[in-house]
């Protein structure tokens, strides 16, 4: 009896000593604490080869993801995909406009207005010093070059949109402009629009190339319109003819 009682003591005891080995009986030991330490670690390396996975699918993705209602996909000339969204104060206005929001949206929209006109007028007097630089240099007698204007000259910078009827009706109206006035020097932006397509609008017509964005336009038609004065005009929407030459005037 004291020789089976020392047998099992020793059998107990072996194991404990053994570990991560073999026991007595030649069986692995089994650790139901290190069991669950190591399926938690393999669930968190799931985890995060999961994660690591969607972030590689999302970088190489062409589309990237939008978090809400405002957040819009831009491509530049490149190709690079960005995510835009509006200033706090036109998604405040819109979703909730008020009249203090009104106001306080046209004061936000004034000033921004303004410094696009200073940027222009910054740009156009740069032309203007480089045109006076190289007046004295033989000119290349190239069909289709078109003189740069500075702020002096009748200029109309106009933009439009591809499928929008009222860009239909106003591009007939800009097309009479430039075969009637050809003192005045037209400049069209469209956008959605391939280069060939714009060579049939009857007026010079480039394509949009993210210039609409650079000026904050997303409503079509707009023209900005330049006088010998120096006056400068923001034009929304179809506007006639003669409304067109009364601001050029």
């Amino acid at each position: 009896m004291r020789y089976i009682f020392i047998v099992i003591v020793l059998g107990l005891a072996i194991p404990c000593q053994a570990e991560e080995n073999e026991n007595f009986f030649g069986l692995s030991r089994v650790s139901f604490f290190k069991r669950k330490e190591m399926k938690k670690t393999e669930e968190l390396t799931k985890k995060e080869t999961t994660q690591q996975n969607i972030t590689q699918n999302n970088t190489n993705s062409t589309q990237l993801p939008i978090q809400d209602d405002w957040t819009e996909q831009v491509i530049d000339s490149s190709g690079k995909i960005t995510l835009h969204t509006p200033p706090a104060v036109v998604r405040d206005f819109v979703e909730n406009p008020t009249e203090e929001k009104a106001e306080v949206y046209l004061e936000w929209n004034t000033k921004r207005v303004e410094k696009l006109f200073k940027a222009q007028e910054a740009l156009a007097r740069a032309i203007k010093k480089r045109e006076t630089a190289s007046k004295n240099a033989p000119v290349n007698p190239v069909a289709g070059l078109q003189k740069i204007p500075g702020i002096e000259e009748k200029h109309v910078v106009y933009f439009l949109l591809k499928g929008c009827s009222a860009c239909k009706q106003q591009s007939e109206v800009v097309k009479q402009i430039h075969a009637e006035y050809p003192e005045v020097i037209i400049e069209a932006f469209g956008k959605g629009y391939t280069q060939e397509e714009l060579r049939f609008l009857g007026f010079p017509a480039k394509p949009d190339m993210g210039i609409s964005k650079l000026f904050g336009i997303s409503t079509f038609p707009t023209m900005l319109v330049f006088n010998e004065k120096g006056d400068k005009y923001f034009v929304y929407g179809l506007k006639e003819k003669e409304e067109i030459l009364k601001l050029l005037r």
